[in-house]
């Protein structure tokens, strides 16, 4: 059962009295729309400070892959930021059904588990090793990774991605 009540949507803009971005506006994902899904709510807090400080929006929030399904429904994003481990959908099957519906959007998991090396690597055949970061995560670090995961299409995962045999996680 989920233990938010369902996907938020924040439907708001970066205000004055919030931060900005370190980051170049020229950056490709700079100003682009996320979704932040993990079963914490510390945890999705903490994850839409720092999407914000880079200078993104966060859109919504959601506790689990269902959720995260529900609010993609009505709601275009760019970034769907994916926990790996969730209850009644985790963060892999989630990212599937994102694939297997076509949605226009790209997904990075940040997660512990993506931490260990072991992880990306049995699932390297499905999901390219660059959309993995590990936790603790911060701004200069999601900025590196958001570099990468913006250089694949939106919507669209080729099988290899160029930097996939050099990314440290």
């Amino acid at each position: 059962m989920s233990t938010s009540g369902g996907p938020t949507f924040l439907g708001r803009s970066r205000g004055a009295g919030q931060s900005k971005s370190a980051e170049q506006p020229t950056a490709a994902w700079f100003g682009k729309n996320v979704l932040i899904v993990d079963d914490l709510a510390t945890v999705r807090d903490m994850l839409q400070r720092i999407y914000e400080t880079i200078g993104m929006h966060v859109v919504g929030t959601a506790a689990n892959g269902v959720e995260a399904l529900a609010f993609l429904e009505s709601n275009s994003v760019d970034l769907v930021s994916l926990d790996i481990i969730m209850p009644e959908m985790d963060g892999i099957e989630c990212y599937r059904k994102i694939r297997a519906r076509g949605l226009p959007c790209r997904s990075v998991f940040i997660s512990w588990l993506a931490a260990d090396p072991r992880v990306p690597e049995r699932l390297k055949e499905e999901i390219p090793l660059v959309l993995f970061q590990g936790k603790p995560v911060d701004a200069a670090s999601l900025s590196d990774r958001l570099n990468l995961v913006f250089a694949f299409p939106a919507g669209g995962m080729p099988d290899r991605h160029p930097e996939d045999e050099r990314v440290a996680i």
